[in-house]
């Protein structure tokens, strides 16, 4: 799973935030590729592409 969509732009590579029911992620773009970030409970590796799927709860 990804986070990334087809055809829509990296919220990572533009600066964006996520807004999640558990609260607010930002600084996207300061996460370095490799690094895992945990959003509602499950754990995405930061990916040149956007974010990768490691690890569900």
């Amino acid at each position: 799973m990804s986070l990334k969509v087809s055809g829509r732009p990296n919220a990572r590579q533009h600066g964006f935030t996520l807004h999640t029911i558990e609260g607010d992620i930002e600084n996207l773009s300061k996460l370095l590729e490799g690094e895992t970030i945990t959003i509602q409970g499950q754990q995405y590796q930061v990916t040149k592409d956007g974010f990768k799927l490691v690890q569900k709860t």
